[in-house]
């Protein structure tokens, strides 16, 4: 039952590892328990069905088998709550003694040892959340700029964490800074800078650093353009996102199921159904094996745009396709099932959830208009 089980968070490095792991990882035995593997952004996975005893080293390892993993949660499973809540640590460790509960809440939240510990990163969040300025953050940085010459994988790392906390104001800030104390800027910090405000909606910033690697002659790659195009979706910004999709082919990269998903989760804010649908065949077309992400977002285009038939019939190929719909998928297409008045089909689809491990949260639950 929900009470016995744990659900964890884990979100890798790269983008792409994320994707894998769902790929390989998702319905599959870990430590006796058969878990699901959800993504739920371009680089974070949720992951369901935990046992009790689950060890956040453990997991982390699992995972890092397919790439750099940079944090690892477990944490309480509640039926009531929705997928993007953040997860609470389970009960059980904070009520043991002091410093058993500092050990075991210790061991549920894992992240990089540099991330954690790095004085440098330490003296940047001291400058607080305010407007900083570029002299205030060099300033910060000064005592480590000359170690981070020698060893730009620092830089990387801090980047990387700033755009895990949403800060990223303060990570291009960083980025200006090391480009002017002649640190190597390599690939690596952009796309860490772009990430972090793909994280946060700004399409306008993550589109002008894509530009400004390409004046600089740092060759972008697929992730770079994947963290911009989900930028773009999350902006609402349909023509931009497309347009980067096809200038892709400019840089001779080639398109992966990150980047197609983010482009019609970019279709389904406005209902453009057609361009969705459009995508979805050229995948298939390219070779490009469409994911949950993928039909899901097509299918709220569809739901969105008056084509709740069509929504239905898109999850109806999912399956036959042997694609694993997830949450998501299930309250997307009950979501047609309520415009087009199918209750029957919608009990149907509610009660098949379980069977298919798919956890069922309050949309998926909730009673028809």
């Amino acid at each position: 039952v929900a009470e016995d089980l744990l659900e964890g968070s884990v979100e890798f490095m790269d983008p792409i590892h994320a994707q894998q792991a769902v790929d390989r990882l998702n319905n599959r035995l870990f430590d006796g328990q058969k878990i699901s593997v959800e993504l739920t952004e371009n680089s974070k996975l949720n992951v369901y069905g935990l046992g009790r005893g689950t060890d956040p080293q453990r997991l982390k390892e699992i995972f890092e088998r397919i790439g750099p993993v940079a944090l690892t949660v477990v944490g309480e499973l509640s039926s009531d709550e929705t997928t993007d809540r953040p997860l609470q640590p389970a009960p059980r460790v904070v009520q043991k003694n002091g410093r058993e509960a500092r050990q075991q809440l210790r061991a549920t939240v894992r992240t990089d040892r540099m991330l954690v510990e790095s004085e440098e990163l330490q003296a940047l969040l001291a400058l607080g959340p305010d407007q900083l300025s570029l002299e205030e953050v060099s300033k910060a940085l000064a005592p480590w700029m000359p170690k981070w010459i020698y060893q730009p994988r620092i830089a990387t790392s801090i980047l990387g964490s700033l755009a895990r906390q949403r800060r990223p104001e303060l990570a291009e800030l960083v980025l200006q800074s090391i480009r002017e104390a002649r640190v190597d800027v390599n690939l690596f910090h952009y796309n860490s800078v772009i990430s972090a405000h793909e994280k946060s909606g700004r399409a306008d910033k993550a589109l002008g650093l894509l530009e400004q690697m390409q004046r600089l002659e740092v060759t972008p790659d697929t992730v770079s353009f994947n963290a911009a195009i989900s930028a773009c979706q999350k902006s609402a910004d349909l023509p931009s996102a497309l347009r980067l999709l096809r200038s892709m082919g400019i840089q001779r990269l080639v398109p992966n199921a990150i980047t197609y998903s983010a482009a019609i989760s970019a279709c389904d804010r406005g209902g453009d159904w057609e361009t969705a649908l459009g995508l979805l065949s050229e995948m298939t077309r390219q070779e490009v094996m469409p994911n949950a992400i993928s039909y899901t977002s097509a299918m709220r285009a569809m739901e969105q745009g008056g084509r709740w038939d069509m929504s239905l019939d898109l999850f109806s190929q999912m399956v036959r396709k042997t694609v694993p719909p997830d949450a998501r998928t299930y309250n997307t297409a009950i979501a047609a099932c309520r415009k087009g008045f199918e209750w029957e089909t919608a009990l149907h689809l509610l009660g098949e959830m379980p069977s298919r491990n798919v956890r069922r949260d309050l949309v998926s639950r909730a009673p028809r208009p």
